[in-house]
This record gives structure tokens, sequence and C-alpha cells, in this order.
């Protein structure tokens, strides 16, 4: 009896087959090698990390939440400039609203941060805002905004 040779279909197949076959497998077997899941969690040890962190008294976020808005209804785009974002380096994109309005939202610490605004590439100051000289040579504008974060 002459054995034939495996043709590349044959191996491509059977060695497809395997490999569902072994991954079929380990998957029936997770929930029975996954202990954790099956002990309630009041059970668990806690490790030295978490069991430090929950005998912290809670302190108090740093954190305010800060919206910076600009009215400019023909405008398509407009960007946030500030002393955090390293100025036009890094500018923030403001969504439009259906008011006309840009809008953005942050959570800034407390603190004074200076900033503008990039209307569709044309940089300008918040009305709204107390204004402020400042002397950088990045800086397309004499007077930019100033916002108190308490």
């Amino acid at each position: 009896m002459k054995c034939k040779g495996i043709n590349f279909f044959s191996l491509f197949f059977y060695t497809g087959a395997l490999v569902i076959f072994i991954f079929a497998g380990l998957n029936a077997c997770a929930d029975f090698f996954d202990f954790t899941s099956k002990v309630n969690p009041p059970f668990l040890a806690k490790s030295e990390t978490q069991k430090l962190l929950e005998s912290k008294p809670k302190q108090e976020i740093p954190f305010k939440k800060v919206n910076f808005n600009f009215s400019a209804e023909e405008a398509s785009e407009v960007l946030l400039c500030a002393d955090f974002t390293a100025w036009h380096k890094n500018p923030l994109v403001l969504e439009k609203t259906s008011e006309g309005f840009f809008s953005k939202t942050l959570f800034l610490p407390k603190g004074e941060y200076k900033y503008y605004f990039l209307v569709d590439g044309k940089a300008k100051k918040d009305d709204s805002a107390p204004a402020v000289n400042l002397d950088l040579k990045d800086c397309p504008l004499p007077e930019i905004s100033l916002k108190n974060v308490l």
C-alpha cells in the first residue's frame, strides 16, 4: 500500500481545525478554572494598598468645573489657547452648540488662568472676562482674557 503525501490544502485545513478545537476547549474550561468569579467579594483578601486607601480620610478634590464660552454664529471653528495648553501649540477645540455658541467644559485646579480664542484662525479675547496685558512672543494679542478659578 502506497501512502500519498498530504497536499497544502489538507495541511492548512487540519491545522486550522486543530487551532479551533484547542481554543474552543480552553474557552469551555475557563469557567471551571476561574475560582475568583464564584467567591463572594467580602471573602476575598484585600491587598495592603487597598486597605490603606480605604483607611485614609477622603480628601476634597481640588479641581473645579470651568466653562469657556464664545459667541460666534458665523464661525466654523473656535480653539481655546491658554497657559495650560502651551498656548497655540496644543489648543482645545470648542464644540458648537445649537444656539450659535462655542463651548468647552474643563476641570481645572484652583488658580488664575490666562487665555484667548482662535476664531477661524484669528486671535480674539473673551469680552466677558477681565483683560490682562501679556508680553509673550507667541501671543498675537497685546491683551488676553483672565479667568479665576476659586
